[in-house]
């Protein structure tokens, strides 16, 4: 199988994709951009921000959450409102640099991965300890820490379990989800192998779908951390993350980009990048409830 139809072309680099009110969803990085699609094709701006988005996510009544990491904040886009500050939020007395991913659940909770600054030259990612944060009603809380490039999150409502991709130690974790949202027992998901895994989405089947960027495919891993299908990425393009939707939840969104060097090692390849949304019509599973 391969990828059956891009319906965007010409965007810096996408990521982030939620399906939401028919639409895809999802952000420019480098354009500082919020920006829908339906499955047409018909591309829209809906938003254009002074700082770089890091990560969207949609509350309950359907406000979009914008994270921004040069402000630490998490706004409403709807009522241009700060939904919450994580500016006092540290891991032994150090804040965090940068933001990952976040997923929100049903009831309006949602988690954000944090990175620390990398302090060492040469520091293995074995030794990162980054954080997943945890807001409910707008205040936050660090939930755990000892994370390694924490990226794309989602939340498997069968088994209450929050899966983190941890992108430079190519696997996912999961932990349990607490009443009060507190997180534990702490496993490893899946080994990915040659997969770096970026944004991540769970199917009907609690089945995860995995952006691989450097392997260049799009990666079905099932509930025991098997990987039982990979579809092959359009012309060489790097996949940066994956939603499902469309009227019937069968529809498979990938977010992609392509770089002059053909890789990812700077900021100057993402500031370079083109970036596109392709989408796939699958026999089944369907979306997932809650989507990330």
């Amino acid at each position: 199988m391969t990828y059956s139809k891009t319906i965007v072309r010409g965007l810096g680099f996408p990521e982030a994709p939620r399906w939401h009110d028919g639409r895809l969803w999802y952000i420019d990085i480098p354009r500082h951009e919020l920006r829908a699609v339906d499955l047409d094709g018909r591309d829209e701006l809906v938003e254009a921000f002074e700082h770089r988005p890091a990560t969207i996510g949609f509350l309950p009544d359907g406000s979009p959450l914008v994270a921004f990491a040069q402000t630490k904040q998490i706004v409403n886009a709807k009522s241009n409102s700060v939904f919450c500050d994580l500016g006092r939020i540290e891991n032994n007395g150090v804040q965090f640099a940068k933001f990952g991913d976040m997923v929100v659940d049903d009831s309006g909770q949602l988690y954000i991965g944090c990175s620390m600054p990398r302090t060492q030259v040469g520091q293995s990612p074995w030794n990162y300890s980054d954080i997943i944060v945890q807001v409910t009603h707008g205040e936050a809380r660090v939930v755990e820490t000892g994370c390694s490039a924490p990226n794309g999150m989602c939340i498997l409502p069968r088994t209450r379990k929050l899966v983190l991709a941890e992108s430079l130690l190519h696997r996912l974790s999961a932990w349990t989800i607490a009443a009060d949202g507190t997180l534990s027992n702490r496993t490893v998901y899946s080994e990915l192998e040659d997969h770096v895994p970026d944004g991540i989405c769970s199917d009907s089947e609690s089945a995860i779908w995995v952006a691989g960027l450097l392997s260049r495919q799009t990666a079905r891993v099932s509930t025991s951390g098997k990987i039982i299908k990979t579809i092959d990425a359009t012309d060489g393009r790097m996949p940066t993350a994956t939603a499902l939707g469309g009227p019937e939840g069968r529809h498979l969104f990938v977010t992609a980009c392509k770089t002059a060097s053909g890789s990812l090692n700077s900021w100057d390849d993402v500031l370079t990048a083109e970036g596109f949304v392709e989408v796939i019509e699958l026999d089944s599973p369907r979306l997932d409830s809650p989507s990330p």
